[in-house]
């Protein structure tokens, strides 16, 4: 290993073991923790939960992509519906107030009728 400060080889000291000595610096520094199986496991597992998160996003993405390619061939259904629903009414209001078409008492009749 080398030492963060001046880049010299650091050595093992003879008095405790758990310590790297740069001569130069005049230095010592803990020897690193080989990482344990558990925490190779966690960071597996980090690695997979990250991977799935990006394939969602993913898909969320292209299934946004999917829309907006309808939306640009034309796929304007919700407003053709709202355009039929305002004729419709435009249509009622005409016909109650040119023709005078009661609709109550029609709708009346024709409960009647499937009443009997």
């Amino acid at each position: 290993m080398k030492c963060p400060h001046c880049g010299e080889e650091l050595v093992r000291s003879t008095k405790n073991p758990d310590y790297l000595l740069c001569y130069t610096c005049k230095k010592k520094y803990r020897v690193p923790a080989a990482p344990s199986s558990n925490d190779r496991e966690v960071a597996a597992r980090r690695r997979r939960e990250a991977e799935r998160a990006r394939e969602r996003d993913t898909a969320y993405t292209q299934m946004l992509d999917i829309g907006a390619d309808d939306d640009e061939r034309g796929g304007h259904g919700g407003l053709i519906f709202l355009i039929i629903l305002l004729l419709i009414i435009a249509a009622l209001v005409v016909g109650y107030f040119i023709f005078n078409i009661d609709y109550i008492a029609y709708i009346k009749q024709l409960l009647e009728h499937i009443r009997h």
